[in-house]
């Protein structure tokens, strides 16, 4: 079920997911890509073509602390916008 359904990733984890998710678009309610200017552009061309999306830009190191520092803020949002299984 699509919508109780999340990608994510960090780095390039987060360019393999996007990817996934690109190429199975029926599959994922959530991406959480990683790549800061590539994500700018794919927030504008989701928001050109009305596809409902948040996108946030964090100050920081790409390293794990920084990650670890905001991972349960990530998962959060991303679980929030999900549906529970039924």
């Amino acid at each position: 079920m699509r919508s109780a359904r999340a990608i994510v990733g960090v780095s390039a984890g987060g360019y393999g997911a996007t990817l996934i998710a690109i190429h199975h678009p029926g599959k994922y309610e959530v991406i959480d890509p990683g790549f800061a200017e590539d994500n700018v552009k794919l927030s504008e061309e989701l928001t050109d073509a009305g596809v409902p999306h948040v996108f946030r830009i964090y100050e920081g190191a790409h390293n794990e602390a920084f990650w670890s520092q905001h991972q349960d803020e990530w998962l959060a949002a991303a679980v929030e916008r999900l549906d529970r299984p039924a």
